[in-house]
């Protein structure tokens, strides 16, 4: 039989075997509370989580958060990455990598003399922001206007600290070219530059606090700043006559387009001549200096080289020749008379309208085979190109008459010959009739 005081040992133990089966904690027990993220940037993710402290067994302590990550997904590996005392609900997770996906949970792990237990979040899936992209908005001759975005969100635990914008000269070091505090100014416009020049930019973002600063850098940028403007003109000739044109072309060299023109001949302004071409239709003679003002979208206008072009004066030519009428195997010269042009002519005869083979010089001898009516004239070309021709004449060509002055000869002899036939005639006659009479006065006289 139990003594008094055994019977109240075993209650006594009783009791407390009985609590303890009330306050043991169960291992891994699951729950809904919840790890998620406040902020990213390209290498820091802000983490925070519910508190498990009113949800601990009773007879129970918290004793700490554990939190675990993965590069990998949901189902792992995992790797332990902090533990984290009751009171601490944020962890700010450093030195990731820009652009990717991690997967995070936390376990609430607390406990008592009897033993321990904890609770798993539902996991969590966040990823780093991108670097920072930084692009040209607009450049000048001296400056280049610059933009960023910041892709990050950043927190208390990760605050933003400044942006620092970066330049190279053509290939050379990168050097700072200023710092900017507020995380709401994201151009900027780099000023004093040299015109023609290449430079190359980068936006550097800090971010952080205490002894974990972090900093992600952009993708460099290049800009090259705009050269003066500068024009020149071209022409397709430098000498023509008075009724031909000539082209002029403008080229431009730097500035900011579009562009607007004006041409200028001897210093005045040519009425509608606003374009980068002109065509020169000169009316007169003389020599003629043109060039073309060009003025940017800025305002800033700058003369082109100067060009002189020499204007001859029109070509005039006239033809003559000693007679218009002519036979038969006779020739005439015509000659051509030019004046105006360059002075330095080349010719060509036309007879009846067709070019006559070898005809070139000034003189043209015409000597007709067969009788009829010819038209002749004469084109003249100066060095310009520019060629006019002469008003034509007519020619008229008889076949040759008996008298003509080119059967003289053949006459003269005809009328010797019909004087010697004559001659000789009109002396046969008198010899006959001398003879006649000498017969007659010989014979005798006749007896009756």
């Amino acid at each position: 039989m139990l003594t008094r005081k055994s019977a109240l040992i075993l209650s006594l133990v009783l009791v407390l075997v009985a609590f303890a089966g009330l306050v043991t904690p169960s291992a891994n027990a699951q729950t809904s509370f919840q790890i998620f993220s406040t902020g990213q940037t390209e290498t820091t993710i802000s983490l925070e989580w519910t508190s498990y402290n009113n949800s601990v067994p009773f007879g129970n302590s918290m004793n700490n958060y554990t939190i675990y990550m993965s590069t990998y997904g949901t189902n792992g590996p995992w790797n332990e990455i902090y533990v984290a005392p009751p009171s601490q609900l944020q962890l700010a997770v450093y030195s990731l990598s820009p652009s990717t996906d991690y997967w995070f949970y936390v376990v609430a792990n607390y406990g008592n003399i009897f033993g321990t237990g904890s609770a798993t979040s539902i996991t969590y899936e966040a990823s780093t922001t991108p670097n920072p992209l930084l692009s040209v908005v607009a450049t000048t001759q001296t400056s280049v206007s610059l933009k960023w975005t910041d892709y990050n969100s950043y927190t208390p635990l990760v605050p933003f600290v400044s942006y620092t914008l970066q330049m190279s000269t053509n290939g050379g070091p990168y050097t700072m070219v200023s710092t900017i505090n507020n995380p709401g100014d994201t151009s900027y416009t780099v000023t004093g530059l040299t015109p023609g020049t290449t430079y190359s930019f980068q936006i550097i973002v800090s971010y952080g606090q205490g002894n974990n600063i972090e900093m992600a850098t952009s993708s460099p940028v290049n800009a090259e700043t705009i050269e003066p403007i500068s024009a020149s003109i071209s022409v397709s000739a430098s000498a023509i006559t008075v009724g031909q044109s000539a082209q002029f072309t403008a080229s431009v060299n730097g500035g900011t387009p579009p562009y607007t023109y004006q041409w200028y001949i001897n210093g005045n302004p040519v009425s509608g001549a606003t374009s980068n071409t002109y065509t020169f239709n000169p009316s007169s003679s003389g020599t003629y200096n043109v060039y073309v003002a060009v003025t940017d979208s800025t305002g800033t206008t700058k003369d082109s080289n100067p060009l002189s072009i020499t204007v001859y004066s029109a070509i005039s030519v006239s033809i003559s020749a000693p007679v218009t009428v002519i036979t038969t195997g006779q020739s005439i010269q015509i000659n051509a008379s030019a004046s105006g042009g360059n002075g330095q002519f080349t010719y060509q005869w036309y007879v009846n309208g067709n070019p006559v083979s070898g005809a070139t010089s000034p003189t043209f001898v015409f000597k007709p085979s067969s009788n009829g009516t010819y038209s002749i004239y004469v084109t003249v070309t100066d060095s310009t190109g520019k060629t006019s021709a002469s008003s034509p004449i007519t020619i008229n060509v008889n076949s040759p008459s008996i008298i003509s002055p080119s059967n003289k000869y053949f006459v003269y002899v005809l009328i010797g010959i019909v004087a010697i036939v004559i001659i000789i005639a009109v002396v046969a006659a008198v010899m006959i009739t001398k003879r006649k009479q000498k017969i007659k006065s010989s014979k005798p006289p006749t007896q009756n």
